[in-house]
């Protein structure tokens, strides 16, 4: 990861790897571990969005969106994207929506909800 890593960062100058190339003529191990999901909070969130189905999908992603954009203009902290995504998926996915109209109107919905999650202190500085 540290490659993508670096270029997204340094883009679009190049400096070199801070690791070794792949030699793809060398057999390659891969290891896989549990996912910690107290590091990775959205994660669990999309677990759970994927479980509760309904217009929980919708809610996770339009608060999602609004929340990361809030990040990049830096308004809220990286750390404060879980926080509204959680707030917004808490008052949102219960609802079942029945046709494009409704889902639309979910997402709208929510994307008002979370733009008003950013400027509260109590959910972006939220300690879990």
């Amino acid at each position: 990861m540290t490659f993508p890593i670096q270029h997204a960062l340094l883009h679009p100058e190049r400096a070199p790897g801070t690791e070794a190339s792949l030699d793809f003529s060398k057999l390659l191990s891969l290891e896989f571990r549990p996912v910690d999901e107290a590091r990775f909070p959205m994660l669990r969130l999309a677990r759970e969005t994927m479980l509760a189905g309904g217009g929980a999908p919708a809610v996770y992603n339009a608060a999602n969106e609004i929340a990361v954009a809030a990040f990049l203009a830096n308004q809220i902290p990286f750390l404060a994207i879980p926080h509204v995504v959680e707030h917004t998926l808490a008052r949102l996915a219960q609802s079942a929506p029945i046709d494009l109209a409704a889902i639309l109107a979910l997402d709208l919905e929510a994307r008002h909800l979370a733009t008003a999650a950013t400027g509260r202190p109590d959910i972006i500085h939220h300690k879990s």
